[in-house]
């Protein structure tokens, strides 16, 4: 029976008096009006419901301060929702589906994973990576391929339609700011932009990205309590110097975008004076950044304070003293610059310079002695508090926790002589346990399987849970009578009844259940075999699996469950499905549940696990042989890498690592003899990710791996004829790839190319990623150029941006000529967008490309022989990147930079080169930077380079690195890591000299180029950049930008110096276009 929507009057006491209370429901457009005509003090209160709305207030011109309640009537059960289910997909082979989708989405959804598929402009793409989409406008269709390339009816999808905020309140304070905000009860999700939200509202760092729920410059009052967002842009947050504000009891998941990876979950942007973010909690979103503070100043009253990530607690700021994370729980912690910032806190993995927080913290992975087991109640579910027994140096340095109770633990190999304080020490019977817990409020904690009943009467203010990850199997029957205010978890007894109860919540459960004459009972994520409900009065029933289900009497809300036989009709969001139940209470058809619930969740009891996919390996397909080269193409369901063995015979000698994570590899081979047989084989392995699920593991999926028996292939005896072949937006990938019936996409061209042939790509705009499939040899490279005098542009399509430019993995003996790479998208999941990116590569060259807009420019790791010349790379936020990498880079042009403009670590001590080069300086907020970070200095050769920069020559940073040879570089910073981002020494030229005893052959200058002829601020010396402190940030866009839009920014000649001495030491590209 559905209690009836019932107008809850409490309000903020601080509310203005006549404040009016809007009361909405779904389906109509009264949150609309409201949304539009609230004042100062009013409440909009929310009846349960999906809303497909945005309420957005504040501008330049009109600021919003506040005075605003928005609460859900009752809490859980209202869901904003910037996405629409999904239509049914048909099957178009090679693991992609396609579906009829009216209006190009802004992206798609796997709930039940908390993915965010990537946009890909091409199908091509699309059937080379997983967890993908792409829209074809022209015939209305969408593409996607799923997480494990199974059939989409297999996973939850959604799609984005929504490419805007959905909470958001913006002040522009000339010393007032955001006051009396309450925001309570209810969850967002599907709010994102497949392009930049430009809105100019907000800071440079966050006007890109859709938001669940932001407010900027809050000053007092300002309360967002029990909200849960997943799969937005971004989740909770704050930003622009807040002051007065409190997060508290959130939940952020999957929120993740491409354009801003310095935050993600729940947060804190650009400072905080006085600003609280406590018990909340995180996994999956982007780069992991659950929790967050980012940039700025952080007040030592700022609470950071019992928040739970399942990945990273990202904490970026300035050396404030005051400042401390204090009893968190997560996965590890990034950013932090001094010990003092993290205090009683707990780490389970590992992070950068973590060895330095052991004193006052307790992270596991530099304890040798103790396991997170032995010392605390339950870590697998985050509840730290600490068993008895533990010593009195580990116990200070643990986290507190805001549950009081004292814990107990019981099994069946215990003792009731015990005093049933730890594990080691615990109960052995249910009833010693419940003749303590009758005695005084407290915690128990089961370790199953166990007998015996356990009866529980007049019980307040305690919870009972299984200890793990599974469900605690009892045999025989918890009963609670006349009991208030206890939870039961993770349970798996006999039966569960309940009478007389108030407040009693069973979650997590696996039971037949009994209720009755009993107030607020609230059953949530359990699986009742039976379940009955009689005469209890306001019952919350949600995200439940039901295989028999009767109420009689009393009222309640209920909704989003699943149900064996017919789905109740005032259930408008529960669902027809019965569960197969398998060991330890998981479901063996976990995939109808997962993600179904109305925050995300799955329906049913759930775990954080493993993800339940299979790894399967497609035939290996050779292709492009020549008699000294070929290429091997592995591909799979899943996204892997691994190890390729090769050789004249089947002890295949030769070893290739496949470094990058993918599910498609193409894997060239050279140094081959005409006409010969070779043998191959491959060891790979996947990783599935984890996810909140039921499913049934039969084995532990950590690693997946594949292993295939020896196979051949053989060389031709002679070359082919070269060919040219051609590319135009006009042409048809059905076509011949002639200059007169040219291919469409440059996906498919490259397909064609053999060792010595040339791919020309006419003018115009090609929205792909291209990952080259193929391999030159040394005297025949393959050239793929752009055609002379026209603008070959690769940038993003629909607006999106794609995800990398030309992918060049595992393949060698390239050249690329005359191409514009633009505008492609930030770091995504931990993947950098990069316009070019070259893994395990030899042998290629890199001339005359015009890169921008882009996160990275050109990124090579593990290769050798790399060769750019006379590009362009304009404005970013970090240059050239080079990892294990001979490199040498010559005439080229660094505009304005953001970060750096040349990172080359070196680790293997590879000779890199920088020559005949003009390089800017950074952006002005990050100044202070070195321009040019090397590992080790004594293997990299520079000469003859320009350097422009805002600081005065003796005084800006132009290097950084950490060796010198074997000297470790003495630190010219106060940071506590080791090897900082931007190396351990950064010195100006002169110093540099000084240090590495090399001789000036650089020099300082304006080269005049016509795109950026100045810098618009400058400072005489770090002293006076730092003076500047916030109001740097007053000029965050990119300086080069603002001039590029416009001289024509895109044009290879208005970055060509006009300085005469420039041009006569010859500097910057050797090229007049």
């Amino acid at each position: 029976m559905m209690k009836k929507f019932v107008v809850m009057t409490a309000v903020l006491t601080s509310l203005a008096a006549g404040a009016e209370t809007f009361q909405v429901s779904p389906g109509n457009d009264s949150f609309g009006k409201a949304a539009k005509n609230w004042k100062t003090g009013d409440t909009i209160l929310l009846a349960p419901g999906e809303y497909p709305d945005i309420l957005r207030c504040g501008s330049k011109e009109q600021p919003c301060y506040g005075g605003l309640t928005l609460r859900a009537a009752i809490p859980g059960t209202v869901v904003f929702r910037g996405d629409r289910n999904a239509p049914e997909f048909e099957d178009c082979g090679g693991g992609v589906w396609k579906a009829r989708w009216k209006g190009i989405p802004e992206t798609v959804f796997e709930r039940d994973t908390m993915s965010t598929y990537k946009y890909c402009g091409t199908l091509s793409e699309v059937r080379f990576s997983s967890g993908t989409w792409s829209y074809d406008a022209k015939n209305s269709t969408l593409y996607v391929r799923t997480t494990d390339s199974a059939a989409p009816d297999r996973h939850f999808l959604t799609v984005g339609v929504t490419p805007n905020s959905c909470i958001s309140l913006y002040c522009f304070p000339k010393g007032k700011g955001v006051r009396d905000v309450l925001m309570e009860g209810f969850i967002i999700t599907g709010y994102y932009s497949r392009i930049k939200f430009a809105d100019q509202r907000l800071p440079f760092s966050l006007k890109s990205v859709p938001w669940g729920l932001v407010i900027s410059h809050t000053e007092k009052n300002v309360i967002v309590r029990d909200v849960t967002a997943f799969l937005n842009g971004l989740g909770i947050g704050f930003c622009s110097g807040s002051a007065g504000g409190v997060i508290e009891n959130c939940r952020a998941f999957g929120n993740r975008n491409p354009y801003n990876h310095s935050g993600s979950g729940i947060g804190i942007y650009d400072g905080s004076k006085d600003c609280v973010i406590r018990d909340c909690f995180g996994a999956d979103n982007n780069m992991d950044n659950d929790i967050f503070l980012y940039g700025g100043l952080i007040g030592p009253k700022t609470v950071f304070a019992r928040n739970r990530a399942f990945g990273t607690i990202r904490v970026k700021t300035t050396k404030d003293k005051g400042f401390a994370v204090t009893d968190c729980i997560a996965k590890n912690y990034s950013h932090l610059t001094h010990p003092r910032h993290l205090k009683n806190s707990t780490a389970f993995d590992s992070f950068a310079d973590g060895k330095l927080y052991t004193g006052a913290n307790l992270l596991m992975k530099y304890e040798k002695k103790l396991s997170a087991d032995q010392v605390y109640a339950d870590p697998k579910n985050f509840d730290c508090r600490l068993q008895s027994g533990v010593p009195a140096d580990v116990a200070k340095r643990a986290p507190a926790s805001a549950e009081k109770n004292k814990v107990y633990f019981v099994k069946q190999s215990g003792q009731d002589s015990s005093d049933g304080r730890s594990v080691k020490t615990a109960f052995g019977t249910l009833k010693k346990a419940q003749e303590v817990l009758s005695k005084s409020g407290a915690d128990l904690y089961i370790t199953g399987p166990i007998k015996g009943d356990l009866t529980l009467k007049g019980l307040k203010n305690a919870t009972i849970r299984g200890r793990g990850a599974f469900p605690a199997s009892i045999d025989g029957t918890v009963t609670l009578e006349d009991c208030e205010n206890v939870l039961l978890e993770r349970l798996m007894p006999s039966a569960i009844v309940v009478r007389s109860g108030k407040q009693i919540t069973v979650s997590q459960s696996t039971a037949p259940i009994q209720a009755e004459n009993s107030a607020g009972i609230r059953l949530t994520h359990n699986h009742f075999t039976s379940a009955e409900l009689k005469d209890c009065k306001d019952f919350f029933v949600t995200a439940c699996v039901f295989d028999k289900k009767q109420v009689s009497g009393g009222d309640g809300w209920s909704d989003y469950n699943a149900y064996a036989e017919l789905v109740p009709a005032d259930e408008k969001h529960s669902f027809q499905a019965k569960a197969e139940q398998g060991e330890n209470g998981t479901f063996r058809n976990a995939w109808k549940f997962d993600g179904r619930a109305i925050d995300g969740m799955p329906v049913g009891p759930f775990r954080r696990q493993f993800r339940d996919v299979e790894f399967k390996i497609d035939p290996p397909r050779i292709h492009s042989l020549s008699p000294k080269s070929g290429v091997i193409t592995l591909s799979a369901n899943l996204p892997f890498r691994g190890d390729l063995y090769w050789g004249a015979d089947k002890k295949c000698a030769n070893r290739i690592v496949l470094e990058n994570t993918s599910c498609t590899h193409h894997i060239g081979i050279d140094g081959l003899q005409p006409g010969q047989q070779y043998y191959f084989r491959f060891r790979l392995s996947s990783y599935p990710a984890q996810c909140f699920s039921n499913a049934e593991l039969k084995k532990k999926p950590e690693v997946l791996v594949c292993r295939s028996k020896v196979q051949t292939f053989s060389t031709p005896k002679m070359y082919q004829e070269t060919k040219e072949y051609f590319v135009s937006p006009e042409g048809s990938d059905s076509a011949a790839g002639t200059e007169s019936q040219p291919f469409a996409t440059i996906s498919h061209a490259v397909l064609q190319l053999q060792p010595g042939d040339t791919l020309t790509i006419r003018g115009g705009t090609y929205a792909e990623t291209v990952n080259v499939p193929v391999s030159g040899t040394e005297e025949r490279p393959i050239t793929i150029r752009g055609a002379k005098g026209e603008k070959v542009r690769l940038c993003a399509g629909l607006g999106g941006p794609l995800a990398d430019g030309f992918r060049v993995i595992n393949v060698s003996n390239l050249i690329f000529e005359d191409l514009y790479l633009i505008g492609h998208g930030a770091a995504e999941d931990g993947f950098t967008s990069v316009p070019m990116q070259l893994v395990n590569t030899k042998n290629i060259i890199v001339r005359r490309l015009l890169v921008g807009g882009a996160l990275h420019k050109i990124r090579a790791e593990k290769s050798q022989f790399v060769l750019i010349e006379d590009c362009v790379f304009s404005y970013g936020h970090e240059g050239v990147e080079a990892f294990s990498t001979s490199v040498t880079i010559r005439n080229c042009v660094f505009a304005v930079g953001g970060v750096n403009q040349i990172t080359l670590r070196n680790w293997g001590g590879e000779k890199c080169v920088l020559e005949n080069c003009i390089i800017f300086d950074m952006l002005n907020m990050k100044a202070a930077n070195a321009i040019v970070h090397v590992h080790d200095i004594a293997a990299f050769t520079e000469r003859n380079n320009c350097f422009y920069t805002r600081l005065d020559s003796s005084n800006k940073r132009i290097y950084g690195w950490n060796f010198n040879g074997k000297k470790l570089a003495t630190k010219t910073d106060s940071g506590m890591s080791k090897f900082p981002y931007l190396g351990r020494a950064e010195h100006s030229y002169g110093d540099y000299l000084k240090l590495t005893g090399r001789e000036a052959s650089s020099f300082f200058a304006n080269p005049g180029i016509k795109v950026f002829p100045d810098f618009r601020i400058k400072y005489k010396d770090l002293a006076a950049f730092h003076k500047t402190g916030g109001k740097r940030n007053e000029h965050f866009s990119w300086e080069e930008n603002a001039y590029s839009k416009k001289v024509g920014g895109e044009t290879f000649s208005n970055y060509l110096p006009t300085n005469p001495e420039v041009i006569k030491r010859g500097c910057g590209p050797r090229i007049n276009r």
